[in-house]
């Protein structure tokens, strides 16, 4: 729950950013960026309260207004995606692996991320402003080092405990894709995980996904559903039972990284945790691989 302040209203212009009471006295707290009121109020749960007279995104007014067209749209930029990459995949396998796992690696997440940033796209610019900034709230502050920190960390605990109970050991370390060792795969698997992954998956997962879902279902329910969502995408990460352990201990991540979207309202946040997540787990998969003697 945020923390009450003084009413930047009558305070300087200099006011930090933060929750403030709600000069509107709409909801008990409204988010102060800096310089201007924002859309987004909080009583016992973070909404988009429109305010008249100032910029906004109309893909915000269609998420407050929990259009159906929008989820459909949703929903098929991810399935089509997932499935032409999982069909590009077992095509490459049919045709016995020409360029290696790294290169079935590549061809499945670039299918699928420029499916999820096309799909954005096209909602971006048929019901907002045609800004991606603008309407998913891509903006970064120094704090969000911080707070993606925190929340890198709170994931990493909770997906390691979930870890435990289901399994002794990362299935990625069974996968052909993450399993490999030499230095063109090492590039790979950061590029994709570190820098890709970061950027799509948060723009779609929690700036397009969740936000309709929020206004749909309610924030516990909206953040619930879509880290599900998330989770589920990963099964393809791990071959057989392995994927779906690994989708499991991803959820808890995915509940943290769309927590941290909802409490800050920008993806700025949640990229940079997503970001250091993801490296963490690539510096734990090289120290296991290091010290059994598959390092490079």
């Amino acid at each position: 729950m945020p923390s009450p302040g003084t009413d930047p209203a009558a305070a300087p212009a200099e006011a930090p950013p933060g929750w403030y009471d709600d000069p509107y006295r709409r909801y008990r707290y409204r988010w102060w960026d800096g310089q201007a009121w924002t859309d987004y109020a909080w009583t016992t749960a973070t909404a988009i309260d429109l305010l008249p007279g100032t910029r906004r995104s109309e893909l915000e007014r269609t998420f407050h207004g929990g259009g159906a067209r929008l989820f459909g749209i949703a929903v098929v930029g991810l399935v089509i995606p997932f499935g032409l990459g999982v069909s590009a995949v077992a095509i490459d396998g049919y045709l016995g692996r020409p360029g290696g796992y790294d290169v079935a690696n590549l061809l499945f997440e670039l299918v699928l991320w420029s499916g999820l940033f096309l799909t954005c796209r096209y909602v971006s610019r048929a019901y907002g402003t045609g800004s991606l900034r603008w309407d998913y709230q891509v903006r970064f502050r120094p704090e969000d080092v911080l707070v993606g920190l925190a929340g890198a960390l709170a994931a990493r605990v909770l997906s390691s405990f979930v870890q435990l109970l289901i399994t002794h050991q990362d299935p990625l370390l069974n996968s052909p894709l993450y399993g490999q060792v030499s230095l063109v795969d090492w590039v790979v698997l950061v590029g994709t995980t570190c820098v890709g992954a970061p950027l799509f998956e948060e723009l779609y997962f929690r700036g397009l996904l969740q936000g309709i879902l929020v206004e749909r279902i309610g924030a516990v329910a909206g953040v619930l559903a879509t880290s599900v969502v998330f989770a589920a995408a990963h099964v393809f990460n791990a071959p057989g039972t392995a994927g779906v352990e690994y989708a499991a201990i991803v959820l808890p991540a995915g509940i943290v990284l769309g927590r941290i979207k909802l409490h800050y309202g920008r993806l700025g946040s949640s990229m940079t945790a997503h970001f250091l997540y993801n490296f963490g787990v690539v510096a734990l998969l090289a120290y296991d691989l290091h010290r059994g003697g598959g390092g490079f």
